[in-house]
């Protein structure tokens, strides 16, 4: 039964995180180009449009850099090693969680080609890893067999 109701919480959780990253994504891109085609001459529309790429890009980068270090990188790599058995130090905590998403909203917004898929299995795992934290669910937190799968659910 517990197991049965983790999977649904990180299936919820999965799908409400997607929708919140999407939005904000396509709202600070709605908002960059409200801006740019405000401006009077076309030269300072392309400013505008291209510093507040650069903007948001810079504070991707400062997201991971200050926030969460443990949040660079695509993160399947780091979940394979993860489910291989490997702790990673802070790589499934909530200020991970927050950098990842954070970065990954200006990266997009800002116009990097970055892919949503790999982020999008770190920020589930992160997920599942709190909910394993929960009252309800510390004992499959405990059994590493039933850890891992719930986190590779993610």
């Amino acid at each position: 039964a517990q197991e049965t109701m983790l999977l649904l919480l990180i299936g919820i959780a999965a799908n409400l995180l997607a929708f919140l990253l999407d939005h904000l994504i396509e709202t600070l891109v709605a908002q960059r180009a409200r801006t740019a085609q405000s401006e009077s001459s076309f030269l300072h529309s392309y400013a505008v449009w291209t510093g507040s790429a650069l903007l948001s890009c810079t504070i991707s980068a400062m997201c991971v850099d200050f926030i969460g270090p443990a949040s660079a990188g695509s993160g399947i790599p780091q979940m394979k090693s993860v489910l291989a058995g490997m702790r990673v130090h802070d790589y499934l905590s909530v200020r991970t969680l927050c950098a990842k998403m954070l970065s990954l909203v200006f990266a997009l917004a800002g116009g990097l080609s970055v892919g949503k898929e790999g982020p999008y299995v770190h920020i589930t795992a992160c997920a599942a890893a709190l909910f394993m934290r929960m009252p309800g669910f510390r004992r499959i937190a405990r059994d590493d067999g039933l850890k891992r799968q719930m986190l590779s659910v993610g």
